[in-house]
């Protein structure tokens, strides 16, 4: 069974009208439709991986505490302990919300956890090297996160 982290970056007007539309995300992530939000690029502001190889490269690096469990930045990126809950079903659970000032807080977080430096080493599929530049680039845009399991 395949467990995929779905990512998008928004500007704050977008981040706020999902969040009082959530169904607005079905065209961003599931049926390919046209979206609605005015900042939306789907080839440069969409992230997904496997969840699955995140959780494992987490529990790895955390002495096999769970992802779900831990107070690393890792953990926050997948909205584990940051962020508002959103309304909307992403098939594992509901999406969550990080505001652009947590998107820079993760940003700054995942340079200051000294792993992350060297993550192709640990993950050279790309999903952790992957996820710290998809953070990177969307606090340097001033963008909250969208995201969810599925």
């Amino acid at each position: 069974m395949s467990m995929w982290l779905n990512l998008v970056k928004l500007t704050l007007d977008d981040v706020e009208k999902v969040k009082a539309k959530p169904n607005v995300l079905d065209a961003v992530f599931f049926d390919g439709g046209t979206s609605q939000l005015a900042s939306y690029n789907e080839a440069n502001d969409v992230f997904g991986t496997d969840y699955r190889t995140l959780s494992e490269v987490g529990e790895a690096m955390a002495d096999g505490e769970e992802l779900e469990e831990q107070d690393t930045w890792l953990a926050k990126s997948v909205g584990n302990g940051l962020g508002d809950e959103l309304d909307y079903e992403f098939c594992y659970g509901p999406g969550f919300v990080l505001s652009p000032d947590e998107v820079k807080n993760v940003a700054t977080g995942f340079a200051s956890e000294a792993w992350y430096a060297d993550a192709e080493a640990v993950d050279d599929d790309e999903n952790i090297p992957g996820l710290v530049r998809f953070f990177e680039t969307a606090a340097k845009e001033g963008k909250g996160v969208i995201g969810g399991v599925s």
